[in-house]
């Protein structure tokens, strides 16, 4: 469910943002992979280590580094 949800996300951040990203040297599905199994990873990780920083944090902190990138 997460997975679908992530693949869902990624597709309408890219839809937003195709008009203006002319360099398609990376596939889109290489890329909506690479986002979707770092997320996935980072929030494995946050839930075996008890959940360290609020969820809302994490949240904005994963958007920013997507962003960033």
């Amino acid at each position: 469910m997460l997975n679908d949800f992530w693949n869902d996300s990624f597709l309408t951040g890219i839809k937003k943002t195709a008009a203006a990203d002319t360099d398609r040297s990376v596939p889109l599905d290489i890329q909506r992979r690479f986002v979707i199994s770092a997320f996935a990873g980072t929030a494995a990780w946050w839930l075996e280590n008890g959940m360290p920083y609020p969820p809302e944090l994490m949240a904005e902190s994963m958007i920013k580094i997507i962003q960033k990138n």
